[in-house]
């Protein structure tokens, strides 16, 4: 088996047939599509079997307990016996080039591929109104693939926590295409793939402990959806909250506030996967000070908590007056970015007859690369676009 498609999902049935669609486009017989399925009823189970019959590649897996989403990702990826496996959420897709992908990967000994994403899917129902029902093609792509060597040392950038989102280019299981030796290698070790409460960043740090090198392809070879009642909603309506609720023991650190936010979920991960890989000390390089005003940033009403926590944990009086100025800069620098937007937004609002021609005669390079397309799913994009825009721009795979 050369390549296995996961996708774990719960109560998403109608979203997920699409990704299921998706990985079936898959023209060969050497691939499985490992369906872990936690919702309160199996009823998708019956909705496969009606629509795709008995294909022999679609495996369905039901639970009928509560797990926490990291729970129901390890279920998932245990059923996996692909050489290479690619998680994908239950409103994502896969690109049939994927498949040529993992070729590669195996005749050239890729422990890992991570690819460029440049498109994304906004389901209708979404929170943000303007982007339901659009395909976009976030930059160009060139088919081109090269190794990066600087894994370690991302990790050591990435272990300030100052940006925590900065690790969504290095590999994890989520969107990326992951050897099936790197996963034993870190289940035989570690005792499960998956820890904490997010998956790629724990993968993304714990990935690092037993490979050096990986592969970078500028090309998509699966596609980021975001619907309703996905964690790419939550954090738009910032209630990150509501995904930690569905760990029954999430056992913060001691010097966490124990509060709720992307902030919090990265550091806990974080600290997770340097411990459980034996990597203590890349916890000494958190920076506990810009740390604690992120999270009271994220979320005012933790800013007590954050202070408390300062007067615990750090000890140097310049260090705690760097939470204090970090905190005031950028609350500072957030009440301008806001009233600059408000102005945009008005002016482009009064003289939008106007703004058209503007934005024509003053493109910015991103506004040339971005490209909007309606697509009323995530399929009915993929089939009117991908290979339209391939043909167009004369792109050709691995080159």
């Amino acid at each position: 088996m050369l390549l296995s498609i996961v996708i774990p999902t719960k109560n998403r049935q109608n979203t997920c047939m699409y990704a299921i669609e998706s990985a079936l486009a898959i023209n060969a017989d050497d691939i499985e599509i490992i369906i872990q399925d936690c919702s309160d009823t199996n009823d998708l189970e019956k909705q496969i079997q009606n629509k795709f019959g008995s294909d022999s590649r679609v495996k369905y897996f039901y639970t009928i307990t509560k797990p926490s989403m990291t729970e129901n990702w390890n279920s998932a990826f245990s059923h996996a016996t692909g050489e290479y496996v690619c998680g994908i959420g239950d409103d994502d897709a896969v690109i049939p080039e994927i498949y040529n992908i993992a070729s590669w990967a195996m005749q050239n000994n890729a422990m890992a591929i991570v690819h460029t994403s440049p498109y994304f899917y906004f389901w209708p129902g979404f929170t943000q109104q303007k982007y339901n029902g659009t395909f976009i093609v976030s930059h160009d792509f060139s088919g081109n693939i090269i190794w990066k060597s600087d894994y370690q040392q991302r990790i050591r950038n990435y272990g300030n926590l100052h940006e925590p989102m900065s690790y969504m280019d290095l590999p994890a299981v989520y969107h990326a295409l992951i050897s099936q030796k790197l996963i034993n290698k870190i289940v035989s070790e570690t005792g499960k793939l998956l820890d904490s409460t997010s998956l790629d960043i724990y993968t993304a740090i714990a990935f690092s402990k037993y490979i050096d090198q990986y592969a970078v392809i500028d090309y998509p070879f699966s596609l980021k959806g975001a619907s309703p009642k996905s964690n790419t909603q939550r954090l738009y309506t910032k209630k990150v909250d509501e995904h930690l609720a569905e760990f029954k023991n999430i056992g913060l650190p001691s010097f966490l506030p124990k509060v709720a936010g992307l902030n919090i979920t990265a550091a806990e991960s974080y600290v997770k996967a340097c411990k459980n890989t034996g990597r203590d000390e890349l916890i000494k390089l958190i920076d506990l000070p810009v740390l604690y005003a992120n999270i009271a940033l994220e979320n005012q009403d933790d800013y007590e908590a954050c202070e408390k926590k300062l007067n615990e944990f750090v000890l140097s009086p310049m260090e705690r007056e760097r939470f204090y100025k970090f905190y005031a800069e950028q609350k500072s620098k957030a009440k301008r970015d806001k009233v600059k937007k408000s102005f945009k937004n008005f002016f482009a609002k009064v003289f939008a007859f106007a703004y058209p021609l503007y934005r024509f005669l003053t493109p910015s390079k991103k506004s040339l690369r971005v490209q909007v397309f309606q697509a009323d799913t995530i399929m009915d994009g993929i089939h009117k676009i991908h290979a339209e825009y391939l043909k167009k721009n004369n792109i050709s795979l691995l080159k």
